[in-house]
């Protein structure tokens, strides 16, 4: 029943993990990129960079049940786009975020 459920979810985890995996096919980055550590002391938050080439990645998550304020330590970016995200509206101004629970982002910009 519950595998039903999803399939008939746009929304379920098993269409998100379908978008994750064509975004793994469609941008050489996340395979190719080099990974930074972006955030080493916050146990709230995973927060990483991929740059290969003109492309950039910022991986952002909250694995907590609370909402979490992050400032992020990157220069300035013009125009990120967000191209995955587990709400269906996130955040799209740069620097200060405040993820919500278990919220989890995918900026990707090119310079």
């Amino acid at each position: 029943m519950n595998a039903e459920k999803s399939i008939q979810d746009p929304d379920s985890i098993f269409y998100h993990y379908q978008k994750l995996i064509r975004l793994r096919k469609t941008y050489d980055i996340i395979s190719n990129g080099d990974y930074r550590l972006l955030i080493e002391d916050d146990p709230n938050v995973f927060a990483y960079m991929r740059n290969w080439q003109n492309e950039h990645l910022l991986v952002i998550s909250n694995f907590y049940g609370n909402m979490v304020d992050v400032s992020l330590p990157v220069g300035v970016v013009k125009n990120p786009t967000i191209i995955i995200s587990n709400y269906r509206e996130s955040q799209t101004t740069w620097g200060e975020l405040r993820l919500r629970p278990y919220e989890s982002l995918v900026y990707y910009w090119e310079t």
